[in-house]
């Protein structure tokens, strides 16, 4: 899965996935999901790339809520 203004896939299932949607909690189920091992690691090369391209598709799409979140933590 990846909401709108993300470039990072998460690993999800169907079910946490709906519970998550009815819930209105997507965006919390996401950063939970990006932490999982079955995710796909973040491989950028270059951090600072990696945040101007997230800051620019939230930014487009309206998602202020959905600015980057650090994955180091």
């Amino acid at each position: 899965m990846r909401p709108v203004g993300q470039l990072d896939w998460a690993w999800y299932t169907p079910k946490t996935l709906a519970i998550a949607m009815n819930e209105g909690t997507v965006l919390q189920y996401y950063e939970k999901m990006l932490k999982d091992n079955r995710s796909d690691h973040n491989t950028w090369k270059r951090p600072e790339e990696e945040m101007e391209k997230k800051t620019y598709y939230a930014s487009r799409g309206g998602k202020v809520e959905f600015i980057p979140l650090d994955r180091s933590k």
